[in-house]
């Protein structure tokens, strides 16, 4: 495969392809248990953004992103 053979139809296509069906996440838990209270949990998610890298060599590349420059936002959950 070579990279400057696709058209930009196609590198959108196996960009879309490969982010859809791939994934990375960062999780954080936090686990407070203070004494005469109940313990309780809070887990945070970061989502990092997919993008497809020029390939070589017949090797499809991935990068995933967390946006370090932007304010990161993450989902949190809490269990009590």
């Amino acid at each position: 495969m070579n990279f400057n053979k696709f058209t930009e139809k196609e590198k959108e296509y196996v960009q879309e392809f490969i982010c859809n069906n791939t994934r990375m996440v960062y999780r954080e838990k936090k686990l407070y248990d203070h004494i005469g209270k109940e313990a309780y949990s809070v887990n945070t998610f970061f989502n990092w953004e997919c993008k497809v890298l020029p390939w070589s060599d017949g090797k499809i590349r991935a990068i995933y992103n967390i946006g370090l420059k932007n304010k990161t936002i993450g989902q949190v959950y809490n269990s009590s």
